[in-house]
């Protein structure tokens, strides 16, 4: 993606594009009857721009400017590190709660369908601000859990590289809030 995309023409023309393309040669099994909508927060200088990705028996796709309600997945995400990762430059660090390839999972699926509560995830890395970022299972604040580790480390994680439980055994992530949720994220984090 250009650095320079607006948050707007990302939402409206290329996630639709990038669905097609994704879609086009793998039809997926087993989801019928699912709808699994993404909301996403962007939080910039102007306030706070909110889209919503709807997807419909992994197959159809609709784009909508604004919230949903109950949004199985809800992102909140700083402007600079939202541009930063659609344009490839956060590799993995929501792509476990987003993509579309991992969406169009029927037990995946089912996992995110009860999930509730909050994940804050803090993730360091090298000279830079560290990448915040919040993600809500379907609409409950609450129970909430901090996971904090290098995106380097988040990213291992998120491609099943790294077990969860061995980052957090080996002190590579640090969990702070609920453990009981926490525990329950780690058949979505590895």
């Amino acid at each position: 993606m250009p650095d320079e995309i607006s948050v707007s023409e990302y939402f409206e023309k290329q996630v639709p594009e990038l669905f097609k393309e994704q879609v086009a040669g793998n039809p997926v099994m087993g989801m019928n009857d699912t709808v699994a909508a993404i909301q996403f927060d962007v939080k910039g200088a102007g306030g706070v721009q909110t889209y919503s990705v709807v997807i419909k028996d992994a197959k159809d796709i609709d784009i909508v400017a604004g919230p949903v309600g109950d949004p199985l997945v809800q992102v909140l995400i700083d402007e600079d590190d939202w541009r930063e990762a659609v344009s490839g430059g956060l590799s993995g660090a929501a792509d476990m709660f987003t993509d579309m390839k991992q969406m169009a999972n029927r037990g995946r699926y089912d996992k995110l369908s009860d999930m509730k509560g909050k994940l804050v995830l803090d993730l360091t890395r090298p000279g830079k601000d560290n990448v915040c970022m919040e993600v809500v299972f379907n609409g409950a604040a609450n129970p909430e859990s901090t996971f904090k580790c290098s995106l380097d480390d988040w990213g291992k994680m998120s491609r099943g590289e790294l077990i969860g439980m061995s980052a957090f055994m080996e002190g590579k992530l640090k969990i702070e809030g609920d453990m009981a949720f926490a525990l329950s994220l780690s058949s979505l984090v590895s």
